[in-house]
């Protein structure tokens, strides 16, 4: 699998946005370590390592002049010098694409100690399903993450210890010992949502229910590119 088809981005929508030569504090856990090489990327170098024995991986970053700093990562079953030749392959192929992109989801409300983080979009593919992932990391390590896809495998299948809440005009479940809450939406696009415990915080739950009642999903991805190149 090709994470996110090859691209993550970073949306800096809540503290600023960092300059296009940064690399964002929000994606430092994607940094991958190890051992890394330098490699040719249409006239760029890039660094590429090669990670991972029970759960391999290959990461390639590389920055266009001008433009933000792009990770790669590719987890298939193959060997260490296939998944570097498919890393190259897709990276060789990124070209800038001058045209507008919605960033669908907004956030209307959220807790104080998250207001301020920056949060990030992340976009991609399960099987042939789009996912896209909203999360928030707030200074205290406290996390609120939003998954929503087009796969119903996404859909909560035991619903035995859940509740069911309702949220604006949609139905869902929520699982207080996990802090989650689980929604299809009438196009049937699935949702699921997670908000860590913070000793602050004495009601998770309905704050994570106000989070979903003020938040804007937006229009969903076009993901029709995946694939044509």
């Amino acid at each position: 699998m090709i994470d996110t088809d090859a691209i993550r981005s970073a949306f800096d929508a809540l503290a600023g946005e960092a300059p296009p030569s940064d690399w964002h504090p929000s994606l430092d856990p994607d940094r991958p370590g190890g051992r890394a090489a330098t490699v040719d990327v249409n006239g760029v170098p890039g660094r590429l390592v090669q990670v991972g024995e029970q759960t391999p991986g290959t990461y390639l970053t590389w920055q266009p002049p001008g433009q933000p700093q792009l990770l790669l990562s590719v987890h298939t079953g193959d060997e260490a010098d296939a998944r570097r030749d498919l890393a190259l392959r897709v990276a060789r192929s990124v070209r800038p694409d001058p045209e507008a992109t919605w960033v669908g989801p907004r956030f209307g409300w959220l807790p104080p100690d998250l207001a301020t983080a920056p949060w990030r979009l992340y976009q991609g593919y399960q099987d042939t399903n789009w996912v896209q992932d909203v999360t928030v990391s707030g200074p205290g390590g406290r996390q609120l993450l939003i998954s929503m896809g087009s796969s119903a495998a996404m859909r909560l299948a035991n619903t035995f210890t859940t509740t069911p809440v309702r949220i604006q005009d949609w139905d869902g479940w929520q699982v207080p010992e996990t802090k989650q809450l689980f929604l299809t939406l009438p196009d049937g696009v699935e949702v699921a949502a997670q908000l860590d415990d913070d000793p602050s915080d004495e009601q998770t739950m309905p704050t994570l229910i106000r989070i979903l009642e003020a938040f804007d999903f937006g229009p969903w991805p076009d993901m029709s590119w995946v694939g044509g190149r």
